[in-house]
């Protein structure tokens, strides 16, 4: 089992505790290689290591900035590299193993996208150093703030990023750069869309932490960029779906007639989940049927009946537990029925999910409990708990054509309030 260490001013030292962290393979809960567990001596070496290292880094020219970041971008990306020796296409196979264990995606997905999508993002900065003047801010947490100059006075273009991971979101972040990133994320959907019109339908991002800023960012993917929606977190920093902060987005996006999607992120218990995949597993469906349920009891939909709003993965458990939600109304209206007095299964059909749940019973479960014009057909593409061939579950029902047309098109156009001749 490999044991990491510590790279500090150059050399790899153990942590000065001498104590590792295990570091638990997602789909077999395996332990795989162990992490220094650093302490506060270790943090302080690193960041006089990183702040000696940054004035190194900026006395340097911007070519030579550049060739040393196109460097990296090759060694990452050596499968993708005809020339490459077998020591690179080794150490890229490893990259790969390493990304497949960390996030659960087949090691060829990993090899495929994930490993040149990150030379890829090298190369963008490798080329943006010969171009433009970089700095670097610490933000609140554990973000920082890349800014990139084009001239000194000229237009700045912020590039979020979390120490570690990006999540999908970005609802961490300060509002102002999460608005910014969100304009870059939503100006590229709408470049793709335009490109292909007859391919694609574009939903938008928006920075949720800032009702406002969110509201206006909104108003501009449909209005401006004409993009159908935006898609959203099953809560945001902890803040359910009914909370009065969110509410003047839903609202917005009903009074624009902009589709909801709703994603489960940053998923509750994470300290009891990290073995087996269970974040993903128990997590995420866990999240989503926590997300209905804050819309149902906290009477969104009665405030807002016009908005359309989908949940993913098949709303997630809420299907499987929507009669003990009924019961539980009904027994206990005290805790239940303060915000709306329409009960849950009367809310039934006010909301869309899609069909993702891998299973016939459990599909033909959902069908029955939200009627097929409520269901639409999901991938999750690119991701291995996706569909492996697309709407290959809804055609092994054996439905009656009308109902497969519904599940295949029909929901998700009418989700979406489009009209099938645009695809036509």
């Amino acid at each position: 089992m490999e044991r990491l260490s510590n790279y500090i001013d150059g050399q790899l030292t153990p942590p000065g505790s001498g104590r590792y962290l295990d570091n638990f393979e997602p789909a077999t809960g395996q332990v795989y290689s162990q992490t220094p567990d650093s302490g506060d001596d270790d943090l302080t070496a690193a960041v006089a290591a990183a702040e000696r290292a940054a004035d190194a880094w900026r006395a340097t020219s911007s070519e030579e900035r550049a060739g040393f970041l196109h460097r990296i971008a090759y060694l990452a990306n050596a499968n993708a590299n005809a020339n490459a020796n077998a020591n690179a296409n080794a150490n890229a196979d490893a990259l790969a193993r390493a990304e497949s264990v960390d996030s659960g995606k087949p090691i060829s997905l990993a090899g495929r996208l994930d490993i040149p999508r990150a030379s890829a993002n090298l190369q963008f900065f490798a080329a943006a150093a010969t171009q433009f003047f970089s700095e670097a801010h610490p933000m609140a947490g554990d973000a920082f703030n890349y800014t990139l100059r084009d001239a000194p006075g000229g237009m700045q273009r912020p590039r979020c990023r979390r120490a570690g991971a990006v999540d999908r979101f970005s609802y961490w972040a300060e509002p102002k750069d999460a608005h910014d990133l969100s304009r870059l994320l939503n100006d590229h959907i709408a470049g793709v869309v335009t490109d292909h019109p007859r391919r694609f339908v574009g939903l938008g991002t928006v920075p949720m932490q800032d009702p406002d800023l969110a509201v206006q960012e909104l108003e501009r993917c449909v209005t401006t960029l004409g993009l159908a929606g935006i898609q959203i977190g099953t809560h945001v920093n902890g803040k359910n779906l009914d909370d009065e902060r969110v509410f003047p987005v839903l609202e917005a996006a009903e009074a624009l007639g902009a589709a909801v999607f709703v994603h489960p992120w940053d998923m509750l218990a994470r300290d009891r989940m990290s073995r087996y995949w269970l974040s993903w597993l128990v997590g995420m469906p866990a999240e989503t049927a926590l997300a209905i349920c804050s819309m149902l009891f906290g009477g969104v939909f009665d405030r807002l009946p016009r908005l359309r709003v989908a949940f993913a993965h098949g709303g997630g458990a809420f299907p499987g537990t929507v009669g003990r939600i009924e019961h539980g109304f009904q027994v206990r209206p005290d805790l239940c029925a303060v915000e709306t007095k329409t009960s849950p299964r009367d809310q039934l059909g006010r909301f869309y999910v899609d069909a993702l749940v891998h299973d016939e019973v459990a599909l033909r479960h959902l069908i029955d409990l939200v009627g097929a014009g409520r269901v639409a057909l999901g991938t999750d593409y690119p991701f291995p708990l996706g569909e492996l061939s697309p709407g290959a579950l809804i055609e092994s029902l054996g439905l009656e054509a009308s109902t497969r047309e519904r599940l295949l098109a029909g929901s998700a156009l009418e989700w979406l309030n489009l009209e099938p001749g645009r695809f036509a």
